[in-house]
């Protein structure tokens, strides 16, 4: 048996010498290597486009297709995209019946704050509607029911089908 010394264990590289994806240059040209994961997502669904992989496994796309785990451990397994993510999970039909539902209410919501009188409550709640939509760009929380952020999304979508329009 082996008994170590202190001298025997190599000292750990301070936190500024180790290499970090996130903060290196190529990485804010690649908003943080996401464009490449969006391209794999859009060949991925090629493969599947009507119906996808499956509810719940965007997580295990990359390992499924024999990406390397080092190539993507430091942004995560995500696509990072709401709409092409639920689009690999549902495929096209599923995603369709997702996301026009959330568009037309949209548009709606649109047009009755336009038509009438201001209504400050769902002013406010499709502000919240539609900066969730433009975050589901960059971000795969839009139908992750365990993320924070989804909580007062679907809160407000939920305002906005069920309160009533000021007179």
């Amino acid at each position: 048996m082996r008994v170590f010394k202190v001298a025997d264990v190599a000292p750990e590289k301070p936190w500024v010498t180790n290499p970090n994806i996130r903060t290196e240059d190529e990485s804010v040209i690649t908003l943080s290597r996401r464009t490449e994961k969006w391209i794999k997502g859009v060949q991925y669904l090629v493969e599947k486009p009507l119906l996808g992989f499956g509810f719940g496994t965007e997580n295990q796309l990359f390992a499924f297709h024999g990406i390397d785990i080092e190539d993507y451990m430091y942004t995560g397994a995500y696509i990072h995209q709401s709409y092409l993510g639920l689009a690999l999970q549902l495929g096209l039909v599923g995603a369709a019946l997702f996301f026009i539902p959330l568009g037309l209410l949209v548009v709606r919501e649109i047009g009755r704050i336009s038509s009438s009188r201001y209504d400050m409550l769902r002013s406010a709640l499709l502000a919240v509607v539609l900066v969730a939509l433009t975050s589901a760009f960059m971000t795969s929380w839009l139908y992750s029911m365990g993320n924070e952020a989804a909580l007062p999304f679907w809160i407000c979508v939920m305002l906005l089908v069920r309160t009533p329009r000021a007179a």
